[in-house]
């Protein structure tokens, strides 16, 4: 399932080019508390690390938000520093990680990209 979702934000993105040329690394790992997973650029690729103790709709939305910061690295100059961020060419001051202009598209896509995939999903299902 993992392996479909991831393929289906690629296309979505189109960011089969990117993956290419700087793989993609998703781990599956234990994090403590609520945390969801996180998302990183590093020079020779991206990397993905989704907490496996939710359930699947949970994990899928994860994937849909972190797929977003990928694209966000790849086509949108999303940069984390220690003190300031970059985002589409805007310097921002890590203050408020909730109201991050990335941020919140992330939690936009994942909802939309889940409501495209349940639909994809059930269609297939019907058969």
């Amino acid at each position: 399932m993992l392996y479909s979702v991831l393929n289906f934000a690629i296309n979505e993105y189109n960011l089969a080019d990117e993956i290419r040329a700087y793989p993609l690394k998703v781990i599956l790992t234990s994090f403590k508390g609520d945390y969801y997973g996180d998302s990183w650029m590093h020079e020779t690729g991206y990397e993905i690390r989704l907490n496996d103790k939710f359930n699947d709709e949970r994990v899928i939305r994860s994937v849909f938000h972190e797929m977003t910061h990928v694209k966000q690295f790849a086509f949108d100059g999303l940069e984390m520093g220690s003190r300031v961020d970059k985002f589409r060419g805007k310097k921002y001051k890590r203050v408020d990680y909730w109201a991050a202009p990335w941020e919140v598209e992330a939690r936009k896509m994942e909802k939309k990209l889940l409501r495209k995939w349940k639909k994809i999903v059930d269609k297939f299902a019907s058969f």
